[in-house]
C-alpha cells in the first residue's frame, strides 16, 4: 500500500517535470495568486450597497412627507427673501434704507374747500340745496394735523391707514329760507353753523414692479367720510319749508350726522431720483349709480420726499380730493353731498 502511494506521488512529480515546472514551484505560484485575488474579491463585495432592510409603503413613496412639504415652504420664504433689492441703499455706509413700517405726520393746509348738501325730513320734506360758503359764509380753509401710515409685508404686499379731520365754521344773516331737516331757518336771521367732515381711508397696495428705483402698484381702498353740520339762529320754524305768515319764530338748531363709505381703485408710482430723494405720484379713483345712491370719488396725491437720516425723512405733498354721493335725494330722510378741497401737506416721517 504504501509503495502504491509512492509510485503516484512518484508519477505526479514526473508530470509536473514533464510540463517543465516543479509542482512546489506551481503551488507556490497558485498560492500567491490567491492571496492577490481573494483580498480585491472582498473589497469588492464591500463597496456593494447594503440592501435596504425597511421598505416605505407605496403611498407614503409616491408623496412628499410632511417634513419635506416644510422644508419645500421654507425654501420657497428663501426664495423670496432673496430675490433682488428693492430698497434704496446709503450711499455713504452702504447700508439699505428700512421701509418695513412707515408712519409720518405732520401740518395739513386745506384751502379752496367748497361743500354743497341738503338733508330731508324723514317726513318727506325736500331741504334745501345749501352752498356752505355761499349761503352760511363760511371758511374754505383750515390748518390741521394729519396722519399717514404704511406696513409692508414683503416688495409686493403693503397696506395704508390715513386720517384727518377739517373743521370750517360760518357766521351770516341769512337772506333767504333754509331748510335742514324739519327745521327752518329764517331770513333775517343770524345764523352760526359748523361743518365736520373727518376723512378714514384705509388702502392696500400691490407692487406688480419694484426694485431699488422705481415701485409701480396697483391700489385698492375705502374710504370713510363722517360729515357733522351744525345750524343754530335765532329766527327758526319747525314743520315745513316755509315758515309762512303767522308762524311762530323762536331760536333754534339742527345738528346732524352723515357716514358715507366710498371704495375706491387706483395707482402707484414711487421713483428715487437718489438713494435719498424720493417722488411719489398716486391717482384713486370710484363712481358708481343706481336708482337710490350715486357715489364718485376722485383724489390725487404728488409728493416728494428727502431721507434725512436712515430713519427719518421730511417731506412735502399736494393732495386734490373730490367726494360726491346723493343717497335718495328726492325722498323723506335722503340727503346730498358735493364736497372738493386742495391740501399742502408738510410732514416728518419716521421708517423701522
Amino acid at each position: 500500500m504504501r509503495r502504491e502511494c509512492l509510485r503516484r506521488l512518484m508519477r505526479g512529480e514526473q508530470m509536473c517535470s514533464i510540463a517543465g515546472v516543479s509542482c512546489w514551484s506551481l503551488a507556490l505560484a497558485m498560492t500567491a495568486g490567491l492571496l492577490l485575488v481573494v483580498p480585491s474579491l472582498t473589497r469588492a463585495e464591500d463597496a456593494k450597497p447594503e440592501p435596504q432592510v425597511e421598505t416605505q409603503p407605496e403611498s407614503q413613496a409616491e408623496g412628499p412627507r410632511p417634513e419635506t412639504q416644510a422644508e419645500n415652504t421654507k425654501a420657497e420664504t428663501r426664495s423670496e427673501d432673496t430675490k433682488p433689492e428693492t430698497r434704496a441703499r446709503n450711499p455713504k455706509t452702504g447700508e439699505f434704507f428700512p421701509e418695513r413700517f412707515m408712519i409720518r405726520g405732520g401740518w395739513n393746509y386745506v384751502f379752496n374747500a367748497d361743500t354743497t348738501f341738503s338733508l330731508n325730513s324723514p317726513g318727506g320734506a325736500i331741504g334745501t340745496t345749501i352752498d356752505f360758503a355761499r349761503n352760511l359764509s363760511g371758511q374754505r380753509e383750515d390748518n390741521l394735523w394729519r396722519i399717514d401710515s404704511l406696513y409692508r409685508f414683503n416688495p409686493r404686499h403693503s397696506i395704508g391707514f390715513s386720517y384727518y379731520d377739517v373743521t370750517r365754521k360760518g357766521e351770516r344773516t341769512l337772506d333767504r329760507d333754509l331748510t335742514v331737516r324739519n327745521t327752518t331757518f329764517t331770513a333775517g336771521g343770524n345764523i352760526s353753523s359748523e361743518l365736520n367732515i373727518k376723512l378714514y381711508r384705509f388702502i392696500y397696495n400691490y407692487s406688480f414692479h419694484h426694485d431699488d428705483k422705481v415701485e409701480l402698484a396697483g391700489s385698492f381702498g375705502l374710504y370713510f367720510a363722517n360729515i357733522g353740520a351744525s345750524l343754530s339762529s335765532n329766527l327758526t320754524c319747525t314743520g315745513g319749508l316755509t315758515c309762512g305768515a303767522g308762524a311762530t319764530l323762536t331760536p333754534g338748531s339742527t345738528s346732524n350726522t352723515l357716514t358715507v363709505p366710498l371704495p375706491s381703485i387706483g395707482f402707484l408710482v414711487n421713483y428715487n431720483f437718489t438713494p435719498r430723494l424720493m417722488g411719489t405720484a398716486r391717482f384713486d379713483w370710484f363712481y358708481i349709480e343706481t336708482a337710490q345712491f350715486k357715489g364718485a370719488m376722485t383724489e390725487m396725491y404728488f409728493g416728494l420726499e428727502y431721507r434725512l437720516f436712515k430713519h427719518f425723512a421730511l417731506g412735502g405733498a399736494f393732495n386734490r380730493l373730490d367726494i360726491e354721493a346723493d343717497v335718495d335725494p328726492k325722498k323723506g330722510g335722503g340727503f346730498s353731498l358735493d364736497n372738493d378741497w386742495n391740501t399742502v401737506f408738510l410732514y416728518g416721517a419716521l421708517y423701522f
